[in-house]
C-alpha cells in the first residue's frame, strides 16, 4: 500500500472568502463538464438511454461492484489489487449536485472517491481517508439527495452525493464502514451474487313518502323553465319515434303492394310535391323517398335527444350543486353537540351520495320513468311480444360503432377518473372539515370553509358535466347508427321484391306492429323497476331533508351585537350537562378578571373541558349564565366572540396542508414575520424549519406526518398569530418533552401579559405561575385562590401536589423525604413575575453579515463581533418563498441546536455572502425545475405507472411516477407543482402558466386533480 496522499489531495483547499474561488477549486470534481457540449450530450445519454426501471436494480443497492476500468487503473498505480477491495459501489452525483459518475472504494485501510471524467476518459481521485482516522459516519437525507458524510476529527466531511435512488445503497455503506472503522471485519456480497430485487410499493390492481317527494319538488323551482322545456324535448323525442312506423306501413303498403288507392291523404300531398304522381313505374322512387325521411326523422330524433340530454344535464348539476351548498352551510351552523352524535362519515354521505341519487330526479323525468310513462302511453294499442333486433341487425353500421366506440372509451375514461377523482375529493373535503368542526367554529372561518367547498364542489360539478356530455353526445349517434341497419334492410328487401325477377316476400301490417310493439316493451319492462327507484329516492330526500330540518340551538339572539372584548369572563350559578338530567357542571358560580391568568384543575371528568366549551359557546348553560365583559354570550355574536378568543385543545386538530396554512387558519392574511414570531414562541419554530420543506411541509389528515408534541406546539402558534384577548389552553402541553414545556411556558409567560389566559392542565407544574387556581370536582368548584393559599388550606390541591411530588419522588421514598414533601411544594410555584420578554425571531442586519464556505461544507459566520462555524442553511419556506426568509442554525443534536439568526432577503447580503449561501442552500435542495413537458404516457412494462420525458435546468429527464398516487403530484407555490417520483427525487413547476401551450395541456391530461 502506498503512503498517505498529502492532506492537500484529501480535502482540496476552499477559499472562505469567495464563492467564485470555490467553485474553480472544486472543479476537479466537475471535470470541466459543463465546459463542453459533448460531455453533456454523453451524460444525457447515460441518463435517458432507456426507461427507469421500477423496482431497484443491483447497481442501486450493490455494495461491491466491478469497478471501471479507469478507476481500476487508478486502483493499479497505487498498488490495490482487487482482492484487497472491501467495498466498491458508484453514485450518480457529484458534491455540487451535478449529474456524474462517482466511485467510492473502500480498502482494510482506506476509502477512496474517484470522480469518472468522461471527456477526458480518466479517473480522479477527490477524497482519501484513512480508515483509522475515521470516528463517525452518517448520512445526510436532504431535499432530493443525500450525502455520505466521515467524521476524521471534530466535525464530518462531505464525502460523496447521491440522489434518493441509491439512499438505501448508502445507508448500508455507511453502516459497513462504521464495523470497519470500529475494528470490525466486514464481508459484502459481490453484485454477481445479488438476486434482482422484486418489484417494490407497486400499488394493488383490484383493479310520507309522498309529502317528501312534493316537498323535493319545492327545490327545483328555480329550474322550472328548463324543466319545461325538457318535458317539450321529451314529447317532441316520442312524437319523432312515432312516425318512422307509419311510414313503415305506407312503404309496405303503397309502395311494396302496390295498394295506390288506399294510400294516406298526407303521401299523396308529399308524392304530388315532389311530382312523383301515382303510377307504377314510379313506386322505386317512392322507395327512395319514403327511406330517406326514415333516416331524417332519426336524425332529427337524435338531434333532439342531444338538446334534451344537454339540458337534463345542466339541470342535474346545478340542483346537486345548490342542495349540496344548502346541506353544507346547514352542517356548519349545526352546534357541536349535533356531530358529536352523529358518525362523521353519515353526514358525509347525506352531502355526497344521498344527494347525488337525488340531483337524478331531472333525468328521470327526461330519460327515466317519465319519458317511458310518455313512450308507453303513445304505444299503448301495440301489446305484442317483439323482436326489436332485427331492426338492429345490419353490417354496415357495425364496425362503424365499433370504431366509434374505441374512440369513445378512449375519450370518456380519463372523464370518468377524473369524476371519480373529484368524488372522493368531494368526501376527503367533507370529512376534514366535519371531523375538526370545532376548529373550525373556533376561529370562526365557516364562511372560509364554505367558500373552499364551494371549490371543491364546482369541481365535481364540472367532471359530472363532461361526462353526462360526452354520453349524450355519444349515445344518441349510435342509436342512430344502429337504425341504419334496419333502413338498409328494408332497400335490399324492397329492392327485391319489385324487381319481378326476384322472388317474393310476404309483408303486412305485422311488420308495423312488430315496430311498435318494440317501441312498447323496452320502456314498460323498465318501468317495474320504478319502485325500487322511487324508494331509494324518498329514503335518501328523507336524510337529506332531516338534515335541513335541523334546528340549530347556538344561534345568536336578534340584537346580538360586535364588541371589542377586554376578557373579563363570568359564570353565575351555571348548570349543564350533554344530558339535561346528568349535570356536568353544578351551580358554578366565578369571576376572571382582563389579564388575569387562572388556573383549572381537578380529576378527569370533573367539568374542566366542558366549561372550556360553554366559553367559546359551543353549547349554552341549562341554568344560569355565561358572560364576557359583563355581557350574556347569546347577546355577543357567535363570529365576533370565537375570533378573539385562542384555544388549544388537548388533541388538537390539524388540517391537510401545509405547516403555514395551519399556522396561519385563523388568520390566512396573516405577515410572514408574524407568523414565524408565534411559532417560535410556541417552541414549534426549531423543528418546522429543520424540516425538509419547512414551513411548507404538507401534512396529512389530523396533523399526520407530525408528532403528538409538534401537533400541539403548531395548535399553540396557531392560537397565537391570532393575537386572542383570551386565550385557552386545555392540557396544551401534554404531549411536549420536559424541555419544549419549559420554553412554551417562558414564552407563554410573557404572552399572557394583556390578555386573559385560562390553562387546564393535570401536570400542576404547568399552573406554577397562575394568579389563581380553580380546583374542580365533580362539577362544583370545591377550592379557588393562588398557589400558596391553596397549600395552605390542606385540601383536594394540596392532596393532588402531594401526589405528584410523591410520584417525582418514587415509591419507596422514605419518611423524611415523605415530610419534605409539602415544604417542597411550597416553593414549587412562586407567584408569577410578569417581566419575561416575548421571544422574537433575530433578523440579521446585512450589512453586519459575513459568510464564508467552510472546507468541510459547512458556512463560517461573522455577525458583528459574534463568530460561529458549521453552520447551516435552511429555507423556511422552500417553496413559496425560496429567496426570503433563510434559517442560520448550528448545532448536531436537538439540545444543541441555535438559530443563529434568520435573512429576511438574500438579494440584500454582499455577493460573496449572498453566493455562499447559496451554494449552501443548492447542495441541500436538489431539485429540478421543469422547462417544458415532452411527454408523459403510461409504463409499457408496470401498470399504474406514468414515464415523464420532460425538460429540466438539469437537461433532459426521464422519471417514472405511480399513477394513481395523489400525493405522487401537489401543488406548490401560487400556482406550482411538485413532483415526486418512484425514489422521491423532486422536480418543480415553479408556474403552470410559464409552460407553454402543448406542455399544459399534456400535463393536464394525465394530472388533473
Amino acid at each position: 500500500m502506498p503512503d498517505k496522499q498529502p492532506k492537500e489531495s484529501r480535502n482540496r483547499p476552499v477559499s472562505k472568502n469567495a464563492h467564485q474561488e470555490n467553485r474553480v477549486e472544486r472543479s476537479p470534481l466537475r471535470g470541466g463538464r459543463r465546459g463542453t457540449a459533448k460531455n453533456r450530450d454523453k451524460q444525457a445519454a447515460v441518463r435517458n438511454r432507456e426507461e427507469p426501471s421500477i423496482a431497484k436494480t443491483p447497481a442501486t443497492v450493490a455494495l461491491k461492484r466491478e469497478v471501471p476500468a479507469r478507476v481500476s487503473e487508478a486502483l493499479a498505480e497505487r498498488g490495490i489489487k482487487p482482492d484487497q477491495i472491501k467495498m466498491a459501489t458508484n453514485s450518480d452525483l457529484d458534491i455540487t449536485g451535478e449529474y456524474s459518475e462517482t466511485w467510492v472504494v473502500v480498502t482494510d485501510t482506506h476509502l477512496l472517491v474517484y470522480w469518472l471524467d468522461l471527456e477526458e476518459d480518466t479517473a480522479i481521485l477527490s477524497k482519501e481517508i484513512a480508515i483509522a482516522d475515521i470516528s463517525g459516519v452518517r448520512t445526510d437525507t436532504r431535499v432530493g439527495s443525500g450525502f455520505l458524510e466521515v467524521k476524521t476529527g471534530e466535525v464530518y466531511e462531505e464525502i460523496v452525493r447521491y440522489s434518493n435512488r441509491h439512499g438505501e445503497k448508502f445507508a448500508k455503506v455507511a453502516s459497513q464502514l462504521t464495523s470497519l472503522s470500529g475494528g470490525r471485519d466486514i464481508d459484502v456480497k459481490p453484485e454477481a451474487e445479488l438476486a434482482e430485487d422484486l418489484l417494490r410499493g407497486r400499488p394493488e390492481m383490484r383493479v310520507r313518502r309522498g309529502t317528501v317527494f312534493f316537498r323535493f319538488l319545492k327545490y327545483t323551482r328555480k329550474y322550472n323553465l328548463a324543466m319545461a322545456g325538457a318535458m317539450a324535448l321529451v314529447v317532441l323525442t316520442i312524437a319523432i319515434s312515432l312516425f318512422p312506423q307509419q311510414l313503415v306501413k305506407v312503404l309496405l303498403d303503397q309502395v311494396m303492394e302496390g295498394d295506390i288507392e288506399n294510400a294516406p291523404t298526407w303521401f299523396s300531398s308529399l308524392t304530388a310535391a315532389f311530382g312523383l304522381e301515382a303510377a307504377p313505374e314510379v313506386r322505386i322512387y317512392w322507395l327512395y323517398l319514403l327511406v330517406g325521411l326514415l333516416a331524417l326523422t332519426t336524425l332529427l330524433g337524435s338531434i333532439v335527444g342531444i338538446l334534451r340530454e344537454f339540458l337534463s344535464v345542466w339541470i342535474n348539476n346545478h340542483l346537486g350543486l345548490e342542495m349540496r351548498r344548502r346541506v353544507f352551510e346547514k352542517l356548519q351552523d349545526l352546534e357541536v353537540r349535533y356531530h358529536e352524535e352523529r358518525p362523521v362519515g353519515s353526514l358525509m354521505t347525506r352531502c355526497s351520495q344521498d344527494i347525488e341519487t337525488l340531483q337524478a330526479f331531472p333525468n328521470q323525468l327526461t330519460s327515466g320513468f317519465g319519458f317511458q310513462l310518455l313512450q308507453v302511453t303513445g304505444v299503448a294499442a301495440v301489446m305484442f311480444w317483439m323482436n326489436w333486433r332485427l331492426g338492429l341487425i345490419a353490417c354496415v353500421p357495425a364496425p362503424i360503432v365499433m370504431f366509434f366506440t374505441v374512440i369513445f372509451y378512449r375519450l370518456v375514461v380519463p372523464k370518468w377518473r377524473k369524476y371519480w377523482t373529484a368524488r372522493s375529493d368531494l368526501n376527503t373535503s367533507l370529512f376534514a372539515v366535519l371531523s375538526g368542526v370545532r376548529v373550525v367554529k373556533a376561529f370562526a372561518q365557516e364562511r372560509r370553509e364554505g367558500s373552499r367547498f364551494k371549490k371543491v364542489s364546482s369541481r365535481f360539478y364540472r367532471a359530472g358535466t363532461n361526462v353526462g356530455y360526452a354520453q349524450a353526445m355519444f349515445y344518441p349517434p349510435m342509436s342512430f347508427v344502429f337504425q341504419l341497419g334496419s333502413y338498409f334492410i328494408w332497400i335490399s328487401g324492397g329492392s327485391q321484391l319489385l324487381d319481378p325477377t326476384g322472388s317474393s316476400i310476404t309483408i303486412g301490417e305485422l311488420i308495423a306492429f312488430l315496430g311498435y310493439l318494440g317501441m312498447f316493451y323496452a320502456p314498460l319492462n323498465s318501468l317495474t323497476q320504478m319502485s325500487t327507484w322511487f324508494t331509494q329516492f324518498t329514503t335518501q330526500a328523507h336524510r337529506v331533508f332531516e338534515v335541513l330540518d335541523q334546528t340549530t340551538e347556538i344561534d345568536d339572539d336578534p340584537d346580538a351585537v360586535d364588541v371589542e372584548i377586554q376578557g373579563s369572563i363570568s359564570f353565575h350559578d351555571v348548570t349543564f350537562g350533554y344530558d339535561p338530567h346528568i349535570p356536568v357542571l353544578k351551580n358554578v358560580t366565578f369571576d376572571i378578571h382582563p389579564g388575569e391568568m387562572v388556573g383549572i384543575v381537578g380529576h378527569s371528568g370533573c367539568g374542566k373541558s366542558t366549561t372550556v366549551g360553554l366559553i367559546m359557546r359551543f353549547y349554552d348553560p341549562n341554568e344560569g349564565e355565561v358572560t364576557v365583559d359583563n355581557i350574556e354570550l347569546h347577546k355577543v355574536k357567535k363570529q365576533c366572540l370565537r375570533r378573539q378568543i385562542g384555544l388549544v385543545a388537548q388533541d388538537p386538530h390539524l388540517f391537510r396542508g401545509t405547516v403555514a396554512e395551519n399556522i396561519a387558519y385563523g388568520n390566512p392574511d396573516v405577515a410572514p414575520e408574524r407568523l414565524l414570531n408565534a411559532a417560535l414562541q410556541a417552541n414549534a419554530h426549531m423543528f418546522i424549519t429543520r424540516n425538509h420543506d419547512g414551513y411548507d411541509s404538507r401534512i396529512g389528515e389530523r396533523g399526520a406526518g407530525l408528532s403528538g408534541g409538534e401537533r400541539q406546539r403548531v395548535a399553540i402558534s396557531r392560537a397565537l398569530v391570532t393575537n386572542p384577548r383570551i386565550l385557552i389552553l386545555d392540557e396544551a402541553t401534554s404531549s411536549v418533552d420536559t424541555i419544549s414545556e419549559r420554553e412554551i411556558q417562558n414564552a407563554l409567560e410573557a404572552l399572557s401579559r394583556g390578555r386573559t389566559t385560562i390553562a387546564i392542565a393535570h401536570r400542576l407544574s404547568t399552573l406554577k405561575n397562575c394568579d389563581r387556581i380553580l380546583v374542580f370536582e365533580e362539577g362544583e368548584i370545591r377550592e379557588q385562590g393562588s398557589h400558596e393559599q391553596l397549600m395552605a388550606m390542606r385540601g383536594m390541591y394540596w392532596r393532588l401536589v402531594q401526589t405528584q411530588m410523591e410520584l417525582a419522588i418514587g415509591p419507596g421514598a422514605t419518611e423524611e423525604e415523605a415530610a419534605g414533601i409539602e415544604t417542597t411544594a411550597a416553593q414549587a410555584a412562586p407567584r408569577r413575575v410578569r417581566h419575561a420578554q416575548v421571544p422574537q425571531i433575530r433578523y440579521l442586519d446585512p450589512k453586519k453579515l459575513h459568510v464564508h464556505t467552510l472546507e468541510q461544507g459547512d458556512l463560517s459566520i461573522t455577525y458583528g463581533e459574534e463568530e460561529y462555524d458549521h453552520v447551516r442553511a435552511y429555507r423556511c419556506f422552500p417553496v413559496s418563498r425560496p429567496t426570503e426568509f433563510i434559517a442560520l442554525w448550528t448545532g448536531d443534536t436537538a439540545l444543541e441546536h441555535h438559530e443563529v439568526g434568520v435573512v429576511r432577503r438574500l438579494r440584500e447580503l454582499s455577493p460573496g455572502s449572498r453566493l455562499a449561501i447559496e451554494y449552501e442552500l443548492q447542495k441541500r435542495y436538489f431539485i429540478h425545475y421543469i422547462q417544458e413537458i415532452y411527454s408523459i404516457r403510461e409504463s409499457r412494462e408496470n401498470i399504474g405507472f406514468l414515464v415523464w420525458d420532460v425538460k429540466s435546468d438539469k437537461g433532459d429527464m426521464r422519471f417514472v411516477t405511480r399513477r394513481f398516487d395523489r400525493h405522487a403530484v401537489v401543488e406548490g407555490g401560487k400556482n406550482g407543482r411538485i413532483i415526486f417520483d418512484i425514489d422521491d427525487n423532486r422536480y418543480e413547476i415553479v408556474d403552470m402558466d410559464e409552460l407553454d401551450k402543448e406542455s399544459r395541456a399534456i400535463f393536464l391530461t394525465h394530472i388533473y386533480w
